[in-house]
């Protein structure tokens, strides 16, 4: 932390929150919300990994409570798993959570299981992108496209590149250009979900940060499957 955490943390969590209102007015169908710090290893009443404010979390309690909806899906591809986002909305009806992570890393979601709305999709070490885009169309599309979200908000993690150092996965550009392309995909197959939010997660190499970051918002940007 310094002196700027805190300040920066209600940022970014308020670039989620206004994400959610702009695509809840119908003013936008996408947003980006490229923020620092990341939040998904926030927990409801401790901070962790990096993470002080749980923006994803946060955006989906703001839709559900400012706007009504009854189904909100929160996707997460960063390399670690989504430890703060199952603690705060692990359990709820109005939730579902869709969580793809490098197994046995930190926060280590092999030492526990998954909360009943929340499907894990673990990859051990070395995996690459196939195994990454085969879980997307077999697992988190169908799941999707069943539960029907209002709004899909989306945990954009790029520290599973194989640039990376914290961790061990082996995801290049290509593979975050076709996640993006599938959730803008998935938009227009539901006619249920007002749009999608994604929240900017882990990514600590700049230089593949910046060049995954710009993949995948161009595929996302797009509405070819």
């Amino acid at each position: 932390m310094n002196p700027f955490t805190w300040e920066a943390a209600q940022h970014a969590a308020g670039a989620a929150c206004a994400a959610v209102d702009d695509i809840c007015r119908g003013d936008f169908k996408k947003a980006f919300c490229e923020v620092r710090p990341p939040g998904h290893h926030a927990h409801r009443d401790h901070s962790g990994g990096f993470c002080f404010l749980n923006n994803a979390a946060v955006a989906a309690l703001h839709a559900i409570g400012q706007y009504g909806l009854k189904r909100v899906a929160i996707a997460d591809f960063d390399v670690h798993h989504a430890d703060g986002t199952c603690n705060i909305l692990g359990g709820r009806e109005d939730v579902l959570i869709l969580d793809g992570f490098q197994q046995a890393l930190f926060p280590y979601a092999h030492i526990h299981h998954a909360p009943p709305n929340a499907i894990y999709s673990p990859f051990p070490e070395g995996t690459e992108g196939i195994a990454l885009r085969r879980t997307m169309d077999e697992v988190w599309v169908p799941k999707l496209l069943e539960y029907k979200p209002e709004l899909l908000i989306v945990s954009a993690g790029f520290d599973a590149h194989r640039e990376e150092d914290q961790a061990q996965l082996l995801m290049v550009e290509r593979d975050y250009a076709f996640l993006g392309r599938r959730f803008s995909w998935i938009l227009e197959e539901i006619p249920e979900c007002r749009g999608i939010a994604a929240v900017l997660e882990g990514g600590y190499n700049i230089s593949s940060l910046a060049r995954s970051c710009a993949a995948f918002i161009m595929q996302f940007a797009s509405t070819e499957k």
